[in-house]
């Protein structure tokens, strides 16, 4: 089995709506790192507002700021303010450039539109229940939402655990 670099989302991805990483996500994180395999956040929030319980689990390298996701809990009127050509896509490509990883060896757990360009980047994109229509249109996986479990379920799929 070849050794997969995996980007996950944070809200509404790794996280249930009030903000928890349900434990069956954390051991997922973990135990596929233990296998060898490369964690990422790949996020629109900035460092501090990543906050402890999610970097307990644990994931290899820096945290990344990306374009910043539109958050349900803030409403439909709610937006973002990102660099201007700097988004989840570009990051990934360096990240895979950097590391000398092939495009093939790539993963991406999403919900929302920002985590298209992500899906873009990389071989294979899982989308969680609660996404987006649009992301589960590109999506190559349609997993359950954080609080079900998804990225247990999805990691156990594809043999990361």
């Amino acid at each position: 089995m070849s050794k997969k670099i995996v980007f996950i989302d944070i809200d509404g991805t790794l996280t249930t709506p009030d903000g928890r990483v349900p434990s069956s996500a954390k051991q997922a994180i973990r135990t596929a790192r233990q296998n060898g395999h490369l964690m990422y956040l790949c996020t629109g929030r900035s460092k501090p507002e990543i906050i402890f319980s999610i970097l307990e689990i644990g994931f290899d390298g820096e945290a990344f700021t990306m374009y910043r996701t539109t958050v349900a809990q803030f409403g439909p009127e709610s937006g973002e303010i990102a660099v201007k050509g700097v988004d989840k896509y570009k990051a990934v490509k360096y990240v895979l450039n950097v590391l000398q990883i092939p495009r093939e060896q790539s993963m991406a757990y999403g919900d929302g539109n920002n985590d298209i360009k992500m899906f873009e980047a990389v071989h294979y994109g899982v989308a969680m229940e609660n996404a987006t229509d649009d992301l589960k249109k590109v999506a190559r996986e349609i997993t359950t939402k954080a609080e079900d479990d998804g990225i247990m379920h999805s990691f156990k799929r594809h043999h990361l655990l």
